[in-house]
């Protein structure tokens, strides 16, 4: 499908719409307190940071607002300041329930 000069792809848009659609809800559900904001450790484990860069560089919602407004953002291996045996225990004891470790396959 041809827009102007630009090429898009419908199934690209489709998935942008839904996961437009998504977000719109967690964050209404996150605002009325009807969705406990969870807590959101990210690893990056991939070695190259792009996973993480990708991240900092996400749009609706930017990562300030994810971080912030919709998660409790409580690690990052790559953005804490601790190291080794430090950064080990901190990331052992924010664990527990309603945390989410999200890995490269959620996030292509």
């Amino acid at each position: 499908m041809l827009k102007g000069k630009h090429a898009t792809c419908p199934f690209q848009e489709l998935k942008l719409k839904e996961t437009t659609q998504m977000v719109s809800k967690a964050m209404e559900e996150i605002e009325s307190q009807r969705l406990k904001k969870p807590n959101l450790v990210w690893l990056e484990l991939d070695g190259c940071t792009g996973n993480t860069i990708s991240l900092l560089d996400g749009q609706n919602p930017d990562f300030q607002y994810l971080m912030t407004q919709m998660t409790n953002f409580i690690y990052s291996n790559s953005l804490i300041a601790s190291e080794g045996a430090e950064a080990m225990d901190q990331l052992f004891d924010m664990l527990g329930e309603n945390t989410y470790l999200p890995w490269k396959e959620l996030f292509p």
